[in-house]
């Protein structure tokens, strides 16, 4: 149910697609203001609809954005079990309760350990997938793992 008529057609099909994507049936409702605009596409709906509907940008080169996606990526393997430590434990999915985030033998802890020791090799072997569409420039300004520090 919408409260107000969104302001442009990609904003309206935004919102109303989120309906229906469980079970793919929806029943939208849009309750429109007295408002001149409002009142307008009341009468002709299909108006609202109507033209070219760009989508989003997004800038691939940027290296935040390139984190952010590893780091979803790194929590999608830990919830499908299969980010294993060095020392051969399964990396589990995120902990239930919050204080087990932080703290030297943390949640947290273990997984920047892994994302830093492992994250060549997960690239390697395509566990992690290289970013499509993103320049050159962006992946070089990532920073590179440091060696593994020998373990004692």
């Amino acid at each position: 149910m919408l409260a107000a008529l969104p302001r442009r057609p990609a904003s309206y099909a935004q919102q109303v697609g989120r309906a229906g994507r469980r079970t793919g049936n929806a029943f939208l409702l849009t309750i429109p203001d007295r408002r001149r605009r409002d009142l307008y596409f009341l009468e002709r709906p299909k108006d609202l609809i109507a033209g070219t509907i760009v989508p989003p940008g997004s800038y691939l080169s940027a290296v935040e954005i390139l984190r952010r996606q590893y780091l979803a990526h790194l929590l999608d393997l830990a919830a499908a079990g299969r980010l294993v430590r060095a020392d051969g434990i399964v990396l589990r999915p995120l902990p239930h309760k919050a204080p087990r985030l932080f703290g030297p033998s943390g949640y947290l802890t273990d997984l920047v350990e892994l994302a830093l020791d492992q994250g060549e090799e997960l690239v390697k072997n395509r566990a992690i997938p290289a970013p499509h569409g993103c320049l050159e420039r962006a992946a070089a300004g990532l920073p590179r793992p440091p060696a593994p520090a020998p373990r004692r």
